[in-house]
């Protein structure tokens, strides 16, 4: 479990290159600020292969919508068994490095990424 800005801020990008070529995230959940009683942390948990698997797809699910600590736990239990439930989420994770930074943006369709990656960047 650790905060999640690591999935998106440009401090943590060669972490995230190293995470996609090297390792695989196996599954990913990104609770809601509010996930914890009496705190209001941007956090993660996750569980991360020390290999990668090339055509592997990640589990991830975001929590975001669902405010509340009471809300976490059901609403993880309940992607898991419908995974149709809208914020479960199944990536390639070669993917992420298509979105500029290689952010984590598991929840971006396949097709959005591919044409961002096929954009030349505004900025070199």
């Amino acid at each position: 479990m650790t905060p999640f800005v690591w999935m998106f801020i440009s401090s943590y990008d060669k972490l995230r290159v190293n995470i996609i070529d090297n390792h695989f995230i196996n599954n990913l959940s990104q609770l809601e600020y509010s996930g914890f009683d009496s705190a209001t942390v941007p956090v993660c948990t996750f569980t991360i292969r020390n290999k990668p698997i090339i055509d592997g797809k990640g589990s991830y699910v975001r929590l975001s919508d669902f405010k509340g600590s009471e809300n976490q736990a059901p609403k993880t239990l309940e992607a898991v068994q419908n995974p149709n439930c809208g914020w479960f989420y199944k990536e390639y994770q070669g993917a992420f490095e298509k979105i500029p930074g290689s952010q984590i943006g598991y929840w971006i369709v396949t097709k959005t990424l591919v044409i961002i990656g096929s954009l030349e960047p505004l900025v070199k």
